[in-house]
């Protein structure tokens, strides 16, 4: 009887085992499970991801976070009829106060502590800087083109009486929810870095929703918590243009990667509009280097910083890079040679072998 029941359990072992091995699979790949969603948002895509064995849980956050993100949406990614930058801008021109969102008091807040962290690099109330150097496209394929000469002409006037008028964003006051300037020449252009404001936004409402292991991605821009299951989070590196990969980037814990281009491409139903990346002290294009994709625990505080490289340049770089806290960035000019710092050169992982050169102070 003994031997029939020893018998009987031995031939129930590879049964018993590959059981095992099934739910030690479904856990694991449960544990591994990511769930996301996309939104039309700041003229581009949000990609909400959420890694969780909780599907509910993941599902309630991703609608969260997709609410606070549309929050931010109103105010514009650029100086865009009926949007609340405009109506701002319109105030200022006037002399009127103007009372804005929260998310928009916020925002020009932190626009003003990182305009002076960056010490006039980045210079948000020069927005007409900027808006004189975006150019439309109605083909489908076509160049960028500089202005002919009359055009020039008049670019170069206007951009002169810009200078002159020195806005700055000390010039703005906040009192309450209300914005006014003592310059009516401020217009504000955030550029970017309402990309990063809305990503670190969207992140710290993951955290007060008990998520641990989140990616969202926003354009070229991404803020990770935690990690994709065991392993960490890939954010891919682009070429000057944005459009073939390069590489992929570690991120992990409490991280984002911002990359900033001295020229990019805004593609819509109608047309491309190419967008400069602007020196706010001389009111021209950047020139030298094409391309920043800087690293930082904050989205917002990278996109400034990588706006502030991209028009320095490579010389001062060590400086700049000091004064916001960064460490990992990689630089590529305009001849396509890449500099990238030894703390990005341990988490960058390229598709291809290419040569490089390790910036040093």
């Amino acid at each position: 009887m003994f031997y029939k029941r020893l018998r009987a359990t031995v031939s129930t072992l590879p049964a018993l085992l590959l059981c095992m091995m099934m739910a030690l699979q479904l856990s694991c790949s449960s544990d591994n499970a990511t769930h996301s969603d996309r939104m039309k948002i700041l003229d581009t895509y949000a990609d909400v991801i959420v890694a969780s064995s909780n599907k509910a849980i993941a599902s309630r956050a991703i609608n969260s976070v997709e609410a606070e993100l549309r929050a931010i949406d109103h105010i514009g990614y650029t100086i865009t009829e009926h949007c609340e930058l405009q109506q701002l801008n319109e105030a200022f021109e006037f002399g009127k106060a103007y009372e804005a969102s929260d998310e928009l008091i916020e925002l020009v807040q932190k626009a003003k502590s990182l305009s002076a962290l960056s010490k006039g690099l980045f210079n948000p109330a020069a927005g007409e800087l900027t808006a004189l150097w975006q150019t439309r496209c109605e083909t489908k394929n076509c160049t960028v083109a500089p202005y002919p000469d009359d055009v020039m002409k008049l670019v170069n006037v206007k951009v002169s009486s810009i200078l002159k008028s020195k806005p700055r964003m000390s010039d703005i006051i906040i009192d309450g929810n209300f914005i006014s300037s003592r310059n009516s020449e401020v217009k504000l252009e955030f550029g970017d870095l309402i990309r990063g404001f809305a990503l670190d936004k969207g992140i710290n409402h993951l955290k007060s929703q008990s998520i641990e292991n989140a990616m969202i991605d926003i354009g070229e821009s991404a803020h990770v918590i935690g990690r994709k299951g065991k392993h960490p989070w890939w954010v891919g590196l682009h070429d000057v243009s944005g459009e073939h990969l390069l590489g992929t980037i570690e991120l992990a814990d409490d991280n984002a990667v911002v990359t900033a281009r001295a020229i990019s491409k805004i593609g819509g139903k109608q047309s491309t509009v190419f967008r400069y990346a602007v020196d706010p002290r001389t009111g021209l294009p950047a020139r030298g280097i094409a391309s920043v994709t800087v690293l930082h625990s904050s989205a917002a505080v990278a996109n400034v910083a990588a706006s502030s490289l991209l028009i320095s340049g490579r010389k001062n770089w060590k400086q700049i890079a000091d004064r916001f806290g960064v460490k990992a960035l990689i630089m590529f000019d305009d001849d396509g040679t890449i500099y990238m710092s030894p703390a990005m050169s341990e988490i960058i992982h390229w598709k291809q072998r290419l040569p490089h050169t390790l910036l040093v102070p």
